[in-house]
C-alpha cells in the first residue's frame, strides 16, 4: 500500500474481502432468509382494482361535437376529481361498504390526466374481490352524487373493476433479490470499512507491509512482578512506591526475560545501522500516547548504556513528560532550563543508576517557554548532546497532536516509529507516518510494542 493517506490500494480492498468472504457470504444467506421469511410470512398480500369512469359531452340528435365542448369537458376533470374525494362522495360509499368516509380514502386512489377525459378509481385491499367492490362502489357512487348535485349527466362508465388474483406487493423474488444485494454489498462495505478505518494490525509483517520500512525489534507486555523478585533479592535501596514506568525499565533488570531482549535487539539493530550511516541522534515516537514511545526510548537508553555506549536520554514530550518519573529523578531542570538560555550540559542534565546514562527531563515551566522552541534551538541542542555523547535517545509527543515532534525528527539523525501492535488503528498510524515522513525525517525502523508471538 501506499503511504499517501489518501490513496487506497484496491488489491487490499479485495484481499479483505477475500479474508473475510465466509462471515460476508453467511451474512447474506441470513438476511436473505429473513427477507425470505418475513415476506411470506409478516406481510399480507394486497391486491389492486381499477374502474375507469369518462366525463363526455352526449350530443343531441343531429348535433356534431365540437372541438370546444371536449375543451370543457377537459377543465371540469380536476373539478371532478376534487368532487369524487370529498367527503360527499366518500360518506356516502363509506356508508355502503359498512365504514367511515375516512376509513374507505385509506384504500382508494383516484387519479386523472389533464390532457384526456378519463378518471382512474383504484382500490386497494387484502382481498382481491373486496378491492374490485370498493373501486366499482366509489365510481358508481361518485358517477350518481355528482351527477344530482350538478344537474349534469356526462359521467359514464368507461369499464368496472375485476377482482385479480396477482397481488401488487409484496414482490418475494423483488424483495429477496433486493435483500440478497444489499446485504452482499453491505457486508463488502463494512468490511473495507473496519479494514481500513478501524481495524487494528494483525501480524508484525502486516505492519511492515504498510509502512515499508523494517521492524527493528518487538516488546512484548512487561510484568513487573520480576521486578519484585529482581529487588528482594538484591536488596535494593528503593521506595516501593516507585512508578510504575520505573518499574518497566526492563532493560536494567539483572535477569535474562523476553521483554527485555526487545529493546537489545533494537539497540543492535540501531548500533549496526550507525555502522553504515550516522544515526546516533534518535527520536522515539509513535501515533497515540498509548503506542509506549517513553517506555520503548527509556528501556532503549538504558541498552545502549549497558553495551559501554555513552549515552544520554532526553524527555522531548511537551504534553505528557514522564522521563523524570521513569527514572526516579528530579524535575527542576532539563529543557526548559536550555531554552531560558542555560546551555550547560553539566547542569541541566542529571546522572542516572547507570554511569554511562544520563537524563535530560523537561524541567519546570516548560508550557511557557514551548511556543519559543525553533529549529536553531532544537539543532544547537542535538549537536551539543552529540558531541558528548554516543547516542541521544530523544522521547516525544505522538505526531498526532504535536508539532515539536516533527522540529525534532527533522534535525535528529533518524526516527524509530513505534506501533502499538495491540490497540494501533491502521489509518491512524499510516496518517501519521505519512506526517513524520513529510517533515522531513528519516525513519530507520518500526518498534511493536505488546507484540503477542
Amino acid at each position: 500500500m501506499e503511504l499517501n493517506k489518501d490513496q487506497i490500494d484496491l488489491r487490499d480492498f479485495l484481499e479483505a474481502i477475500k479474508k473475510n468472504i465466509l462471515y460476508i457470504f453467511l451474512g447474506t444467506l441470513i438476511a436473505t432468509f429473513l427477507s425470505a421469511f418475513i415476506t411470506y410470512s409478516y406481510m399480507k398480500p394486497v391486491y389492486e382494482a381499477e374502474a375507469l369512469l369518462i366525463v363526455h359531452e352526449i350530443p343531441k340528435k343531429d348535433q356534431k361535437l365540437e372541438t370546444s365542448d371536449i375543451d370543457a369537458q377537459l377543465k371540469l376533470i380536476p373539478t371532478y376529481k376534487e368532487m369524487m374525494e370529498s367527503p360527499m362522495v366518500m360518506d356516502a360509499a363509506g356508508s355502503e361498504a359498512g365504514m367511515t368516509g375516512g376509513e374507505l380514502k385509506k384504500h382508494i386512489y383516484i387519479s386523472a390526466d389533464p390532457s384526456n377525459q378519463i378518471l382512474s378509481i383504484r382500490a386497494e385491499s387484502n382481498d382481491p374481490r373486496n378491492a374490485a367492490f370498493l373501486a366499482n362502489l366509489v365510481a358508481y357512487t361518485a358517477k350518481e352524487e355528482i351527477q344530482s348535485f350538478l344537474t349534469i349527466s356526462n359521467i359514464s362508465t368507461l369499464s368496472r373493476a375485476e377482482a385479480s388474483e396477482e397481488p401488487i406487493r409484496p414482490k418475494p423474488f423483488l424483495n429477496i433479490g433486493i435483500a440478497f444485494i444489499l446485504s452482499l454489498f453491505s457486508g463488502c462495505l463494512v468490511v473495507c470499512m473496519s479494514r481500513f478505518f478501524f481495524a487494528k494490525f494483525r501480524s508484525s509483517n502486516e505492519i511492515q507491509s504498510a509502512l515499508k520500512v523494517p521492524i527493528l525489534g518487538r516488546g512484548l507486555k512487561v510484568n513487573t512482578k520480576p521486578y519484585t523478585l529482581y529487588r528482594s533479592k538484591h536488596d535494593l535501596d528503593e521506595s516501593w512506591d516507585t512508578h510504575p514506568l520505573y518499574r518497566k525499565l526492563v532493560a536494567r533488570w539483572a535477569n535474562t526475560s523476553k521483554p527485555k531482549e526487545g529493546y537489545r535487539k533494537l539497540k543492535t539493530n540501531l548500533v549496526l545501522l550507525n555502522k553504515t550511516k550516522e544515526a546516533r541522534a534518535i527520536v522515539i515516537t509513535g501515533s497515540t500516547r498509548k503506542d509506549g514511545s517513553t517506555l520503548t526510548s527509556g528501556n532503549l537508553a538504558v541498552s545502549l548504556a549497558q553495551s559501554g555506549k555513552r549515552t544520554v536520554y532526553v524527555d522531548a514530550n511537551l504534553y505528557t513528560p514522564a522521563g523524570h518519573l521513569m527514572f526516579n529523578s528530579s524535575n527542576r531542570v532539563g529543557l526548559s532550563s536550555y531554552l531560558a538560555g542555560d546551555s550547560n550540559l553539566d547542569r541541566i542534565t542529571q546522572s542516572t543508576f547507570h554511569s554511562n546514562l544520563d537524563i535530560l527531563t523537561i524541567g519546570r515551566d516548560i508550557a511557557e517557554r514551548a511556543d519559543y522552541f525553533t529549529l536553531s534551538q532544537v539543532t544547537a541542542l542535538i549537536q551539543d548532546l552529540k558531541r558528548k555523547y554516543e547516542y541521544v535517545i530523544i522521547d516525544c509527543a505522538p505526531t498526532e497532536i504535536s508539532a515539536d515532534t516533527n522540529l525534532f525528527a527533522n534535525q535528529a539523525d533518524g526516527c524509530v516509529y513505534v506501533v502499538n501492535y495491540k490497540e494501533g488503528k491502521l489509518s491512524q498510524t499510516l496518517s501519521s507516518f505519512n506526517q513524520l515522513k513529510e517533515s522531513g525525517a528519516t525513519i530507520l525502523g518500526t518498534f511493536v510494542n505488546w507484540y503477542k508471538p
